[in-house]
């Protein structure tokens, strides 16, 4: 009952926003979807802000309070809103009919997969206690930390390292419950995938593009990395998802500029920022990429709007928040650039990398190496083609650019290639950066390369419509 209720909490109060700013997309089922990402993510922040800039203790009458206010202020507007709910439920049933219509042998199979896997996962997943073996047991400390309202200066260093979105989804439905129950921090992590899995689905859908979403959802529990770190706690997962969504978003705005497609892709990144130390990086990525094209479109349209300045106000204000946290809480810039000539140099460092290396099934192939950049250089493309974590994804993945260059180049799938292509650059850096080089791939694996591997599969799929033609 606990969990059911903090679900229903989290989703009308995201469901609420999503009509009050214009986000819906008149399907039920995709804006409840919506409404549990828009919920979570609000509650986040609000609680956020309260807690560290306003002093307020966390208590369940703060969390009831702050949950609830939206779906308020959605009932203030109700009558004006019913129109709406009505369309969505109708248009809900219409995208069912029009898909299982058209199904065939094969979509058949496809949904039989995915049924048979996500109940594997639930179960599981469900049933898996809390994963705490990092060396800060960060996915089950830092929720209590919150939920005991320390917010001293060591809890905020693993509260910020571990995501501000990880640290207070679960503590609503602690409140609710009115106690710690660790299993919770999986419960999130399997309503987050469910709900995930949803919008897919229905984001291509509601454009009349069924088999997309089909594809995105069978794509993604494709990687047996994906399976594995849905059913434990592990932070990477729930950085991938809204990182995945703001791109799907992206996708979509590129194809039709329709400003709702762009503001969801910027809520996205936004929410990405909130999970991780990690997540403030990928979630600057992704925004700046939506400033990049939306800056773009103003100067080929030459066309001047005063609401795309605010927002790029707000998301410069975003951006520069979020480097100040970085700067503050992690790694100082100051270390990581003072050593950068020993992360690509360092003889002993090489050595130990070697060694590291050799020590795998490919290692042999690292023999003849000259620098400490070549073997991170080895790294990181073993781990996407060599591990097996990610199944033939990348080698699919690489196929498809090669075939299709010129139809990339001629559609707006150039710039949804430019994305991927930046992340792919952007999680190297990353990894030249902040990780020592005598650690394994397996710490690259699951940092960086789940979340590029989910993005990846939802690229390839719209690769596939854009050259198929919308398919229903």
């Amino acid at each position: 009952m606990t969990l059911l209720l903090g679900i229903a909490l989290f989703v009308g109060a995201g469901y609420s926003l999503a009509l009050i700013f214009g986000l819906s997309r008149k399907n039920l089922l995709h804006d409840i979807a919506l409404g549990w990402f828009i919920g979570a993510g609000y509650y986040t922040v609000v609680m956020a802000l309260l807690s560290y800039e306003g002093g307020v203790r966390m208590n369940a009458a703060v969390s009831l309070s702050v949950i609830i206010l939206p779906v308020l202020i959605l009932l203030l507007q109700l009558k004006s809103r019913l129109p709406h709910l009505k369309e969505s439920w109708k248009n809900t049933k219409l995208t069912k009919q029009s898909f299982m219509r058209k199904v065939n042998v094969l979509d058949a199979v496809i949904v039989c997969y995915i049924v048979l896997v996500f109940l594997v996962i639930i179960i599981h997943g469900s049933s898996t206690p809390t994963n705490a073996d990092d060396a800060l047991e960060l996915r089950a400390y830092t929720p209590v930390l919150v939920y005991e309202n320390d917010f001293s200066e060591s809890a905020n260093f693993l509260i910020l390292q571990n995501g501000f979105w990880n640290s207070f989804v679960t503590v609503l439905f602690w409140h609710i419950g009115g106690g710690v129950d660790q299993f919770y921090v999986n419960y999130t992590i399997l309503t987050s995938l469910f709900f995930f899995l949803l919008l897919l689905y229905f984001v291509p859908a509601t454009r009349g593009n069924g088999r997309q979403g089909l594809y995105n959802v069978f794509l993604v529990l494709s990687m047996p990395l994906f399976i594995y770190h849905s059913t434990i706690t592990y932070a990477d997962i729930r950085l991938a998802m809204p990182f995945a969504l703001g791109f799907l978003f992206f996708s979509f705005y590129v194809r039709d500029s329709d400003s709702k497609d762009l503001n969801s892709a910027i809520l996205f990144f936004i929410i990405t920022c909130l999970v991780k130390s990690k997540g403030l990086i990928m979630g600057i990525t992704g925004l700046s990429v939506c400033i990049a094209y939306s800056i773009f479109v103003m100067v080929q349209n030459r066309e001047f709007s005063p609401k795309r300045v605010m927002l790029y106000a707000l998301l410069i204000i975003t951006l520069s928040g979020s480097i100040f946290l970085q700067g503050k809480y992690y790694v100082p810039l100051s270390e990581v650039t003072g050593n950068l000539s020993e992360r690509f140099t360092n003889s002993s460092a090489y050595e130990m990398g070697v060694t590291a290396l050799q020590s795998l099934v490919h290692g042999e192939q690292a023999n003849g190496f000259s620098s400490p950049f070549t073997i991170k250089f080895w790294q990181f493309f073993s781990s996407l083609f060599y591990s097996g974590n990610f199944g033939i994804l990348f080698y699919v993945l690489l196929a498809a650019v090669l075939v299709n260059m010129r139809k990339i180049f001629s559609t707006s799938l150039f710039w949804e290639t430019l994305f991927i292509a930046i992340v792919m650059l952007e999680t190297y850096v990353y990894m030249v950066l902040l990780f020592a080089i005598n650690q394994g791939p397996q710490n690259i694996i699951h940092r960086t390369h789940l979340l590029l591997a989910v993005v990846s599969s939802v690229y390839l799929s719209s690769l596939w419509s854009t050259i198929k033609g919308p398919q229903t």
